[in-house]
Parts: C-alpha cells; structure tokens; sequence
C-alpha cells in the first residue's frame, strides 16, 4: 500500500450535498481539500427524487433552473382526501443530478480537489485518532492519505465512524422505493401523499411530476413523467 505524505487539511469521503458543501466551505475558509467518491460521476446513481422547498434551496444558492416548483398538494386516505392550492410555489422536486453536479462545480471553483472513482475503505487510525483514510481506486490500487480533519460523509450508514468508534450507526431507518413512470396526462403541478393498506401498507406513497424537460426528468426525455415511491417501513435493522 502506498503512502501520500503530504498532509491535507480536510479530507472529505462522499460526494453527496453534505460533502459537497463541506469541500466548498473549507475551500473557501483557505483549506486545502480533497474529496473522494467512490462513483465515477456525481449525482450518479440516483437514490432519491428530490422533494423540498423552495425558498430553503433558495438560501442554499440553488438555482431556479433545477427546480420543478409544486402548486398544490394533495393528500389521500382510504376514507376522506385534502387539498391545497399555492399559487405562488413553496414545494418543489429537484433535479437532483443537476444540483449535486452544481454542487460539486462550486467546490472546485473554491479550491477543493475532487477525485472520483476512489472509494474510502477505511479510517487511517494513529493512537486512537483518525489521521486520514485508507483508499482504494477502481483498478485496486490502495494507499493511505492524511489530514488533518477527515469527514465521513458516505451517507447514513456511516461505515467510517462506525470503525473508528465515533458513532455507533442507525439502529432503525426506513426503507422506500420509487419508479420513474410515464404519465403524459398526470398534473405536473400537483403532488399527492397517500396512506392505507391498500396503496401503502406499509407506510404511505408519494406521485409527484419531476418535470418535462430533460434535465428535469433525469432518468429520460420523456415528458410529464412522474415518480413514486411506496413503502417507507419504519422499524428496520441496520444490516
């Protein structure tokens, strides 16, 4: 296994918002930064739809081109629905490629190395301390690089604070799956939460628009598309 000598200031694992925004934070504080993702792109594969808000994305610097605003929504049990209308949009469906990748250009433009294809296997332990990560790229090659400040964001699972003692990790989460479907005659203003047993058993189940442009759609160019997710399960372990 090699080893990188020179020390970083922040070393980042995750190339998910949470790391993305920590690059370009500590970048722009004057660190020297590297982030690793184990994928071979940002934003890629797609884990969730990207429900949110608008004015909090606002805030966050997120342009308005990545998001597909939502003027009413709905909610649906077995016995009774309600609705409301917003004509001025607060919920939106993000294009969730196109807001990590944006991410990812504002930490560059910052100063922060991004390097993917890289995956951290585990955290580099001296006398009880995280100095860094143990790494490894897509042809097997590993080697170990130091910093100063290292951070785990691999996501919920947490596998690196979970080897290095910090956090323990989730005991309990959810589950969910969603489908991209095509729906040309779906309202792409409208998004619509349903509970029961007979469409959610065992949680409840969402159908948004994800829009009709391209970009927006993510996973095709066809128009009015919508997603669902079902199934959201509380109560599951860890495995």
């Amino acid at each position: 296994m090699g080893i990188i000598d020179v020390d970083l200031d922040v070393l980042i694992a995750g190339g998910g918002p949470g790391g993305l925004a920590s690059a370009e934070a500590a970048a722009k504080a004057g660190c020297s930064v590297q982030l690793v993702e184990q994928n071979k792109e940002i934003g890629s594969p797609l884990r969730t739809t990207g429900g949110s808000f608008v004015e909090e994305l606002k805030a966050l610097g997120i342009p308005q081109k990545f998001l597909h605003p939502i003027h009413r929504c709905r909610f649906v049990s077995p016995n009774n629905e309600a609705a409301w209308d917003y004509p001025t949009a607060i919920a939106c469906v993000m294009d969730v490629k196109g807001v990590y990748q944006f991410l990812a250009c504002r930490a560059i433009d910052a100063g922060a190395q991004i390097r993917l294809g890289v995956t951290a296997t585990a955290p580099l332990m001296e006398d009880g301390y995280v100095r860094g990560l143990r790494l490894r790229d897509a042809a097997g090659k590993e080697w170990e690089q130091r910093a100063k400040v290292t951070i785990d964001a691999s996501g919920y699972r947490a596998s690196l604070m979970k080897q290095s003692g910090v956090h323990k990790g989730s005991r309990r989460f959810g589950v969910g799956a969603e489908y991209d479907l095509y729906a040309p005659h779906y309202d792409e203003t409208e998004a619509v939460l349903i509970v029961g047993s007979k469409v959610a058993p065992s949680g409840y189940a969402w159908f948004f628009s994800v829009g009709q442009s391209p970009r927006a759609c993510r996973r095709g160019d066809h128009p009015s598309r919508f997603a669902c997710q079902r199934g959201c399960v509380p109560g599951r372990s860890d495995p």
